[in-house]
């Protein structure tokens, strides 16, 4: 896939890196409080996962762009980001994330959700196939 960047829609032209910070601090915490709260209903237990600058191809009939993001977690069958931009749920895309080893990994998935937050939106992926988060995030 060759991956375009004359129409990329970059998270740091939405936020500046202290109010991104802010920002996945504060949704980490509600998650968490969240999960305390009410029991969970997650197939797959999330790592938390700081990348700046990952891109995600929308490509399609109509779309062409590729967003540059910030992530916030990972798990074995998807992935949370904060982006510039709104996206439907169901819309396919190709996310491009960086191994341990530096090497970059090309993953489908799907959009399940998206919501507004601030001037920015966090979305959720599912991944067409399950993948080992060990091989972008430390062992604990």
């Amino acid at each position: 896939m060759e991956w375009r960047r004359k129409k990329a829609l970059r998270i740091a032209d939405q936020i500046s890196p202290e109010q991104l910070d802010m920002l996945l601090d504060r949704l980490d915490f509600e998650g968490i409080c969240t999960d305390r709260t009410y029991s969970s209903r997650r197939g797959h237990p999330r790592r938390s996962y700081r990348a700046l600058g990952i891109a995600v191809q929308l490509s399609d009939e109509q779309t062409d762009i590729t967003l540059i993001a910030a992530t916030r977690n990972l798990s074995d069958g998807g992935l949370s980001f904060v982006g510039g931009q709104v996206l439907e749920p169901g819309t396919a895309c190709t996310v491009r994330l960086l191994d341990l080893e530096g090497q970059p990994r090309q993953i489908d998935a799907t959009v399940v959700y998206c919501r507004q937050i601030d001037k920015v939106y966090e979305v959720g992926l599912q991944f067409a196939q399950a993948m080992c988060p060990g091989e972008f995030v430390p062992s604990r």
